[in-house]
């Protein structure tokens, strides 16, 4: 059976890095937006207690397996990220 629809929309995206250091994250921003010509979001979050910290997303996927495929292609360049669900809003 399909899923009902979720109350708000999401999308699939790889996150590519966590970091304390904007200046990091936004290296990593400029290049993987040259490299792969993809949407990139830059995700501040901030934990009671924890310092703030900055993750990196690469795509918009529609689905999880697009999302999965991209992460295998960039993998074999020897990058590392994990597939996440993210609110469009």
């Amino acid at each position: 059976a399909p899923a009902a629809p979720s109350s708000s929309p999401t999308y699939f995206s790889i996150q590519m890095g966590a970091f304390k250091d904007s200046q990091l994250a936004n290296q990593l921003v400029k290049e993987i937006k040259e490299k792969y010509q993809l949407p990139v979001r830059i995700l501040e979050e901030a934990l009671p207690g924890k310092p703030k910290y900055v993750k990196v997303h690469l795509g918009e996927f529609y689905n999880k397996s697009e999302a999965t495929a991209f992460l295998a292609r960039i993998a074999k360049e020897g990058r590392q990220g994990f597939v996440v669900e993210l609110n469009k809003f």
